[in-house]
């Protein structure tokens, strides 16, 4: 008895810490309009924190993740990044299969900070860099970039510009 004790012990356990918690975020509707409404967050490891398995959402130069219990405003900017960010990795990972994205570590991202200019120089930096790298990845499995590449290359000079005198 109990064994049996146990073993439904740890199904429970098991099952609460792997659930998909829900909050408010903002999506867009069928008419592309801004709406809060309620998400699944996948992947959370924590169960008061936005810190999940590939995101970490934090508040400012903070190193703790923003909480369940932050005000309402700071909850909904983590939901709505987390839960974004979640669907754009799942896509990647799953219908594009980036080996790339599939093995990145856990990626902390900053809300509110008060050196912008820096951190959206990096901020963008950062997505251009993972932009052109999905990109290859996606063209060099498809073909396409042997095609594109094929396009620009040239026999002779015949059919370039001659410089005008």
């Amino acid at each position: 008895m109990k064994k049996m004790y146990f073993i439904l012990a740890c199904i429970f356990w098991t099952s609460a810490s792997h659930a998909l918690v829900e909050k408010r975020a903002v999506v867009r509707d069928s008419n592309f309009n801004a709406v809060i409404e309620e998400v699944s967050l996948p992947d959370l490891t924590s169960d008061h924190s936005y810190e999940g398995k590939f995101f970490k959402i934090v508040h400012g130069k903070n190193d703790e993740a923003v909480r369940f219990d932050d005000s309402e405003d700071l909850q909904l900017k983590a939901a709505t990044t987390y839960y974004h960010l979640s669907k754009a990795r799942k896509f990647f990972a799953e219908f594009i299969k980036s080996s790339y994205v599939q093995n990145l570590p856990q990626i902390t991202i900053r809300l509110d900070l008060t050196n912008v200019l820096m951190n959206l120089v990096t901020l963008l930096t950062t997505i251009l860099i993972l932009s052109l790298t999905m990109l290859s990845q996606f063209l060099e499995g498809s073909g396409m970039s042997r095609e594109i590449s094929n396009h620009g290359d040239r026999k002779s000079g015949s059919d370039l510009p001659k410089k005008l005198t």
